[in-house]
């Protein structure tokens, strides 16, 4: 941010990107004029608390699973493209809307040395952080813009940001999964862009 000479900005984050913007905003408040958390549960800790099954489907599975130091990559090795498309397969209500030529690149990007381990990382990392963290369930200052898809984490993910932020605007995104920009980008935008051009607190 300051290599491109902005002294303030204004955050948006998806899943894991949007733990991320959290933990950003709340340590350089200053900076950030306005957060918007995408289909997460923030904190990720959270999750944490959670029960492994609901309504007796698993639930969140590959959370544990990605945890277990080295297992996983020995089981995916090879399988990346069975192991990705799982997730595009179960994750979209639109299912198309993550083309054929995404999945490769993913696949392609994954497969090289040491990319499915960096994924996995990130689910490790919450055995030490956000735990340890100083800014864990820290409260946002800046207005928030919280947007689930309704058959994504939709009203959890805007349930975990009211909780943060005094100043929430939340919608639910219709007919959408986990992918908010992929399966209903216009519907995103209908929303995204008002707030985030907008000068008003």
């Amino acid at each position: 941010m300051q290599h491109l000479g902005y002294s303030q900005i204004r955050l948006v984050g998806h899943d894991w990107g949007a733990q991320v913007a959290y933990e950003y905003a709340t340590k350089h408040a200053t900076t950030v004029t306005k957060i918007v958390v995408l289909d997460v549960i923030i904190p990720l800790i959270k999750v944490g608390q959670a029960p492994l099954f609901a309504n007796d489907k698993p639930l969140l599975w590959w959370f544990p699973f990605q945890m277990v130091a080295d297992l996983p990559e020995l089981l995916v090795k090879g399988r990346e493209e069975i192991y990705l498309r799982w997730f595009f397969t179960h994750s979209t209500f639109t299912q198309s809307a993550i083309t054929e030529e995404a999945i490769r690149e993913y696949v392609r990007c994954y497969s090289a040395p040491g990319g499915m381990k960096a994924g996995f990382s990130y689910y490790r990392s919450l055995l030490n952080s956000p735990t340890d963290s100083d800014t864990m369930g820290a409260k946002l200052s800046m207005p928030a813009l919280v947007l689930g898809g309704d058959h994504g984490l939709g009203t959890a993910s805007i349930k975990s940001v009211e909780t943060l932020a005094s100043k929430v605007d939340a919608q639910l995104i219709k007919n959408c999964g986990h992918y908010l920009a992929e399966e209903q980008p216009e519907q995103l935008l209908v929303y995204l862009l008002p707030f985030l051009v907008s000068d008003q607190d």
